[in-house]
């Protein structure tokens, strides 16, 4: 499967910086810089295609890639609430894929477009590495739409990070990640089967 590419990210942040600011016990301005880099972060850490949950928190539109029809076209998130398929044709004419021919399903690995046996499939351009593309919305939807729990743990590593702004600390000690954070995630994560 090719890496898939975001073609647009959440339109705000899922962690406001007065919502962090409070949760660190900061009632300044000097750090807001630093802060909202701790926000976009953590947000980064755990979302999207590179984050460790293996999935969109909000919203956003993504597309992916694929050299040939199959049955089953494996989406790399769950939680898709709309998607359109276009391929290149032999003579390397862009195409739509009717709505009608395919449907969204919500398997135990993620999301995947299957195709209805009536579908028959059109040839594919040979010059085109990556043929079929599939443009999908994933995520939960709005910031309000995000798990508690999960908005919780990004809260918990922005304050951490604030407080332990160096990998390894000097002290008596090196603190570690508090463990919250990964009870907190770890329902939410996906594990490929």
């Amino acid at each position: 499967m090719f890496r898939p590419v975001r073609l647009q990210g959440p339109a705000d942040s899922l962690i406001p910086l007065d919502e962090a600011k409070l949760y660190c016990r900061i009632f300044h301005d000097d750090d807001d810089t630093t802060l909202q880099a701790l926000i976009d972060a953590a947000e980064a850490h755990v979302d999207g295609y590179s984050g460790i949950l293996g999935r969109c928190l909000q919203s956003q539109t993504w597309r992916q890639d694929f050299t040939d029809w199959r049955k089953c076209l494996q989406l790399p998130f769950p939680d898709v609430s709309e998607v359109s398929l276009t391929y290149v044709d032999p003579t390397g004419t862009s195409q739509a894929v009717a709505a009608s021919v395919f449907d969204l399903m919500e398997l135990a690995i993620g999301s995947a477009v299957m195709f209805r046996p009536d579908f028959d499939r059109p040839g594919l351009s040979a010059e085109v590495s990556a043929p079929i593309s599939v443009e999908f919305t994933a995520g939960y939807g709005s910031a309000e739409d995000v798990p508690q729990d999960i908005r919780q743990a990004l809260l918990l590593l922005v304050s951490h990070w604030f407080d332990n702004r160096t990998a390894v600390s000097t002290g008596a000690s090196p603190r570690e990640m508090p463990l919250a954070f990964q009870a907190l995630i770890g329902k939410y994560r996906r594990i490929g089967l």
